[in-house]
């Protein structure tokens, strides 16, 4: 039997396609591809361009960024993404840079607010190419020290640094 032997995370193509893979008459006949024209094309080229995905938080959750991202709008407008979106790139981009130690550290004094039984709502977001694969590379990094989390946890917890931050910059609070 021939088996593929395992790659890299950061090889890993995730446009939901092994294109890498050679068709041979054993694996054609036993694994025949069912997805359309446009829809491989529009995996392929969602893949290329970043990350859509979507998490659940509560809506103190979302009011504490929005307003932790006109904070930093505030004090810092030419760095600071115009888009709320652009802000959770750069929050995620920069949680992914702390090293997994520093993240461990920094997710025991993050305080989350409690969670209440249909208190939380879908929020969709969208991550350029950029920080879906430092997010990934970081979720590696830290499954590597025995932490596991998914992308939307990862998110959330990056979230929560950057309002903890933008509320340590403002003096403690997020008024403006």
């Amino acid at each position: 039997m021939n088996r593929r032997q395992p790659r890299p995370f950061a090889d890993v193509k995730h446009s939901g396609l092994d294109d890498d893979i050679e068709p041979t008459a054993s694996n054609t006949a036993t694994t025949p591809r069912t997805r359309s024209g446009a829809a491989a094309r529009r995996a392929t080229s969602a893949a290329a361009v970043g990350l859509d995905f979507s998490t659940r938080w509560s809506d103190e959750t979302m009011n504490r960024a929005k307003a932790a991202h006109l904070v930093d709008r505030v004090h810092d407008a030419k760095s600071t993404p115009t888009s709320f979106n652009g802000w959770v790139a750069v929050a995620v981009q920069m949680w992914a840079r702390l090293s997994p130690s520093r993240r461990a550290q920094e997710r025991k004094s993050l305080t989350l607010p409690p969670a209440t039984a249909g208190a939380s709502r879908p929020r969709k977001f969208r991550l350029p190419e950029g920080a879906r694969i430092a997010l990934e590379d970081a979720m590696r990094a830290d499954e590597l020290t025995g932490h596991r989390e998914g992308r939307g946890t990862f998110v959330t917890h990056a979230v929560m640094h950057a309002i903890n931050a933008a509320s340590s910059r403002n003096g403690g609070d997020l008024s403006i």
